[in-house]
Parts: C-alpha cells; structure tokens; sequence
C-alpha cells in the first residue's frame, strides 16, 4: 500500500463552499477503475485544511465506498491535537487503510511538540500512518534525526517527503542515507510532481501524486504500472515513445526500463522503435501547446525552385517497376493518414534500373516512369528537384505521419514515429523485418531527393511531399508522393 502511485484526487468545492459529493465520487471511482495502489484523500490537494471534521468524515466515507477495494489513505492533519485525533477515529471508522499526518500550527513547533503529536497520535491507531513532511505548507522542517525517532513509534508506515536535491548522484545518495536511518518497515515516498521523477529514479519506493489523482492512467505508465492492475499497455507503449522523442533516457528510469526491454513488450509493434533517437531523427518537429491552442511545423509544401530542365535527348537506362502491394503499403505508411482521415492521396512506385544512374538524368527518369504525380509534366511545367538529407526526409515524414493533413490530427508522436520508420524502411530498400539499426544503416547509404511539380495531381497548398531514393549502386530508386488539401 505505500509503494507505487499514491494518487490524490480533488476534493471538489463548487461556489456555494460545500463539498460536491458526487463528483468526488466520481473521482475516486476514476482511481479504483485504473487500479491504482492507493488513494489519498484529504490531502493537501484534498483541501483538508479548509473543511469542517464532519465534511472530513463524510468525505472520508464516500472514498472509501467507491475506491472498490483500492487502499484509501486520509488526511487528518489539524491545528489542534483533539481534532486530529477525531479526524483519525472518523477515519478508521469509515474503514480507511492508512492515515497521513503533517504537524499543522499558527505557532512555530519545536522537534519535541512534533514527535509528541505523533507519539499520541499512534498511540490510538489501529492502522497504519504516513508522515507528512511538507515544509512549504507547515512552515516546519523535520531533521533527520526526528525521521528517525518517529520511524520507531508504533503504526508508522511511510514518509512523504519533499523534492530531492537536483543533481541525480545527490539525490540517490539522500536516499540511500535515509534508508540507512529507517527500519525497514518504514518505505519513503517522493512527493511533489515535478520531482517525480527523481524520487523514483533515486529509489523512492511510492509516489504520493497529485497529477496521479487526475491522470492516473498516465502516471501508472510513468511509475512502471501498479502492483494491483497494469496500466493500458497501449497507454504505456505510446507514452514511452513520446518521453523517447522528448530526448528523455530510458535508462535513467529503471522501472521504465525494465518494462520496455522484457519479453513481454516485446510483442508490441511500437517495441521495434529503438529506445533512444537515432542519428537521422536530430531533434524531431514535435507539436507546441499552450492556452491558446496548438502549432506545429510542416516541413513540406509545394516546391517551386530550383527547377530542372527537362527534354535532354540523353538516353535513360532500362526501367522494370517491382512495385509490390505491401512496398506501397509500407512506402506510404507515413501519409495514409491524409487519404483515410482528410482530401489526400499519395503514389508510390519500385524501380529497377538496367544501368546505374546519373543524378544529372534523374529528372528526366522520374518524368518517364508513367507516375500519376507527374502525369503532363514537361519543359514547359515547373519541376524542382533537389538533393536532401534523410534527416530531412524523415522528419517530412514524421510530421506528415504524427500531425496529419489539411483536415485530421494524424495518428500522434508514437506511432508517427513508427510510420516514418516504415516508409523510410521501404523507400530504401531494407526488409519490413529487419531489425532498426540495419533499416538506419540501409536509409543512411541511399541518396534522397525531394520533388514537387506544377501538375493537376499536386494540390500545392501547403501539404505536398515528393521523395526519391536511390541505392548506393544507382540500380534501384524508390519514389513517394503525397498531396492534401483544405
């Protein structure tokens, strides 16, 4: 019960200053639903300090009642010692599994009026107690060596305590300290979400969440899931791809570690993603939020220059296509979102060559393959052609995957980064099966192009995409184009 997600819900307070029972309810069901390892009611979050003991005591109640079976923790802390000591009866009596204290005052507490709080408060427990060290609310600051007169008393069962230092080697060695002080019945859990994470990482056995209390699918996938119910696995999968593409180090965060390399995720498609960014995907286009709304960069369009002339009379080699069904499935796997959700529509091919070719020739290869995309284009109709980098390749293919067209959302960062990965994969020639550092090697041999034309088949309002790769032999090229419009 005190290691895991601690989540914290709300306790909802509506204009008129009473507690809206129901949506509390809600709340809390929300939690049990999830599975979280325990729900802590009356926190600071819980807005204890302003309620009366019998609003606390009904409150206490209804968590109870619709945690289904999930360990509920409350709030008792009070200004004076008769009513935490009511607050803690009202809680065991409503069927609470443990109970959290912070030493609250008007007056500044000296290390013996706390520990005698605590001492009298155990005293009349019949369950287990958290202690609250929350200094920025109670204005007291428990020293190490209260920690370890308190960690004695009877019924004492966890410390929540306050952000680590920010260096990580600091931050581990203060909880390895404290381990030392505590029996080892007593667990310490991290509180504060924005030091969630080095908590965890430092080796905090529980999270006390306030985040949790709304988000608790999100926070489970965080901590590694509960000890009760995984969370969605799908859930997991797509938040470590999007803490992957933040830059975040999976191996900083063991539990997420040890989820995301065991056999059993393994079986996921997203597990084929490799779980640091690749050389080719730098720093990827990734959305911008704010209260305002949302913008993100599109770095494609229609391309006007630097032209290219057609009509030479040098001799193109010999062309076979070898398009096959699942090469352009896998090809336009990056931009199927345009044609499935928005107005788009995309064109792949697979060319073999007789001979090898010259990039001075390509232009007018492309014009001769019969593609749909360049249907009418000639000497007289704008063509750029223009060599690029598979960086800029695939982050083209990462916003068209992860942001979507002209009217669609696209399928997000997880699986937009396994979409451009695939169509990258086909494009260059590497096997749907093979494994990613041999596809990036495959992608980094080829020479890439973008292209764009004047033609009916562009639509030429901001979402037009043309890629050509050639293999390093100059014997195979692979062809993308896609267009969406508002």
């Amino acid at each position: 019960m005190f290691t895991g997600l601690s989540a914290f819900p709300l306790t909802p307070i509506p204009g008129n200053g009473s507690v809206d029972e129901k949506a509390f309810a809600t709340l809390v069901g929300r939690l049990a639903t999830a599975r979280v390892d325990s729900i802590g009611a009356l926190g600071s979050t819980g807005s204890y300090a302003y309620l009366t003991l019998e609003e606390r005591a009904r409150v206490a109640r209804i968590a109870v009642k619709h945690a289904d079976g999930v360990p509920v923790i409350v709030g008792i802390g009070a200004l004076r010692t008769r009513q935490v000591l009511q607050a803690a009866e009202d809680a065991q009596n409503a069927g609470a599994a443990g109970v959290l204290l912070a030493p609250v005052s008007y007056q500044p507490l000296t290390d013996d009026d706390v520990f005698g709080l605590f001492e009298e408060v155990t005293a009349n427990l019949s369950i287990p107690l958290v202690i609250y060290d929350n200094p920025g609310t109670t204005h007291f600051t428990f020293t190490d060596e209260l920690y370890t007169r308190l960690a004695w008393l009877p019924k004492v069962a966890s410390i929540k305590i306050p952000a680590l230092p920010d260096d990580p080697e600091q931050a581990r060695a203060r909880v390895a300290h404290l381990r030392q002080l505590l029996p080892n019945t007593v667990t310490v859990g991290i509180s504060g979400d924005a030091a969630a994470a080095r908590g965890l990482n430092a080796g905090c056995d529980a999270w006390y969440s306030v985040i949790g209390g709304t988000f608790p699918q999100s926070a489970l996938a965080f901590t590694g899931g509960s000890s009760r119910a995984a969370a969605s696995e799908e859930l997991r999968a797509c938040l470590l791809q999007e803490l992957v593409l933040r830059g975040v180090t999976v191996a900083e965060s063991p539990a997420i570690e040890a989820w995301a390399t065991s056999s059993h995720w393994g079986y996921h498609p997203l597990a084929w993603l490799p779980l640091e960014l690749s050389v080719i995907e730098e720093t990827p286009p990734l959305p911008s939020y704010s209260v305002g709304g949302a913008s993100y960069s599109i770095p494609y369009g229609p391309q006007d220059g630097p032209g290219v002339a057609l009509g030479s009379v040098t001799p193109l080699p010999q062309v076979t296509e070898t398009t096959t069904e699942e090469f352009s499935q896998a090809a336009t796997a990056a931009v199927a979102n345009w044609a499935e959700e928005s107005n788009g529509r995309s064109e792949a091919g697979m060319y073999e060559l007789a001979e090898p070719v010259e990039a001075e020739i390509l232009p007018g290869l492309l014009a001769a393959l019969g593609l749909e995309c360049l249907s009418g284009v000639g000497p007289r109709t704008p063509f750029a052609l223009s060599a690029c980098r598979p960086e800029h390749a695939w982050r083209m293919l990462f916003a068209a995957a992860s942001t979507g067209g002209a009217y669609n959302n696209g399928v997000y960062g997880a699986y937009g980064r396994l979409a451009a990965w695939r169509s990258l994969a086909a494009l260059s020639g590497a096997s749907t099966a093979a494994p990613v550092g041999e596809v990036e090697r495959n992608i980094q041999e080829c020479d890439w192009y973008s292209f764009g034309a004047a033609t009916k088949w562009f639509e030429r309002v901001a979402w037009d995409i043309g890629l050509v790769s050639v293999t390093p032999r100059a014997r195979r090229i692979a062809v993308l184009a896609a267009t969406d419009t508002d």
